[in-house]
């Protein structure tokens, strides 16, 4: 690998890096990042056939006030969004967003993207053991990306903000692993974990240049947040998400643990309900194994402070949703395998809130612990510790 420093950049967390690292972008396939802070002012542009290291101290930097101007996408992304790239390695060290100082002047209109990582039509794309801090909206976003593992990636922020997603993955995702995956305490700050198929591409800056499609052959695993916002969300109207495996799952959470519910309860919805009297979704062969989940505490960021240390945190967040008698939802139509399901009442602070609740479906049969429930659009609830739950839409 050809150090990074040899084309001029320097880790002293001042010079800026950026026209050195793409001077290194452009003509070498693998790059080394030593130890140190390399402050960049626009975004890295990352060519096909590279393989980026980055030692576990090495720190890369948005400087303030470059990455929230009009237009700006991301921190790290793929070169070439229209005709994409291929062949890209991203591993080690640290990407810090610096969202203190690169806010979007609106939360939902930017102008900039917010986004951490981007990538936009890529094949073979591997971003491994590294830790992605203080995201200004999702710390990655994932559009026609295919045959991709995202794999050991810690989420770490002082300031939360709206939209904070851990992976989101958008239309044509196929073939992908996502793996060993942790919130620190009070990450993420939105799902950790997403599946959008559908999405509000005009109501959201960093939905720009999303395209709604299916979601297919995806593995997720190990994955844990002690207090996040909500766990995992499958989010389907009319494009199909397909072959979906999520095991071993473990986190406590401040609204949504699993949350089916195709955007019925945003801000922007994407569709309107009386368009689809039979329900919405194509949820196809979707099994979550070995899934444990418990109300967050109400108290979180005093918590979050006393986990942290002194830092200087900042909270622009949504309202805890402990007023909420539910926390996993099914408002999806599909094809579902729930294989043990536990709710963790030792750490749960709002044990008296259901732990399941189901609504929207038409024509499905929902069996719970061995009994069969046949929907038509009514609202259930269900309490209890443990279940292994089947829905088929028919």
């Amino acid at each position: 690998m050809i150090d990074v420093t040899k084309y001029g950049a320097v880790g002293d967390g001042v010079t800026d890096c950026s026209p050195a690292i793409k001077k290194a972008l452009e003509n070498e396939k693998e790059l080394h990042f030593p130890a140190g802070t390399y402050v960049i002012t626009e975004e890295l542009l990352i060519p096909s056939n590279r393989h980026i290291y980055l030692d576990k101290d090495a720190v890369i930097f948005a400087a303030d006030h470059c990455f929230d101007k009009e237009g700006v996408r991301a921190v790290i992304t793929n070169a070439d969004h229209v005709n994409g790239n291929e062949n890209i390695i991203i591993e080690g060290g640290k990407v810090d967003a610096n969202n203190v100082h690169n806010g979007r002047a609106h939360w939902k209109y930017g102008p900039n993207w917010g986004l951490t990582f981007c990538f936009m039509r890529v094949k073979n794309l591997t971003v491994k053991n590294l830790i992605s801090h203080n995201a200004e909206s999702y710390n990655f976003r994932l559009n026609r990306v295919e045959d991709f593992l995202i794999e050991g990636i810690t989420f770490t922020a002082t300031h939360f903000k709206k939209c904070q997603d851990g992976v989101h993955l958008e239309g044509f995702c196929h073939r992908g692993v996502i793996r060993d995956i942790r919130g620190e305490y009070g990450c993420t700050n939105d799902d950790i974990i997403a599946f959008t198929a559908d999405e509000a591409v005009d109501a959201y800056a960093h939905c720009m240049g999303v395209e709604d499609g299916p979601i297919s052959d995806i593995l997720v695993e190990n994955v844990y947040a002690e207090n996040c916002w909500s766990a995992v969300r499958l989010l389907s109207v009319e494009q199909e998400i397909s072959n979906v495996t999520i095991r071993n799952l473990s986190a406590g959470v401040r609204c949504h643990g699993l949350n089916l519910d195709g955007s019925r309860h945003t801000a922007d919805p994407v569709f309107k309900e009386e368009n689809y009297p039979n329900g919405i979704g194509k949820l196809k062969n979707i099994v979550f194994e070995n899934v444990t989940l418990w109300r967050a505490d109400k108290t979180w960021k005093e918590e979050v402070l006393e986990k942290q240390g002194n830092c200087s945190l900042t909270v622009e967040s949504f309202p805890i949703r402990l007023d909420s008698p539910h926390f996993n939802i099914w408002e999806t139509k599909g094809d579902i395998i729930i294989k043990n399901l536990r709710r963790e009442r030792e750490k749960d602070c709002n044990s008296s809130s259901k732990f399941l609740r189901f609504k929207h479906l038409h024509n499905t049969a929902v069996t719970i612990n061995g009994e069969t429930l046949t929907m038509q659009g009514e609202e259930r609830y269900i309490d209890g510790d443990k279940f292994d739950i089947t829905i088929r839409s028919y």
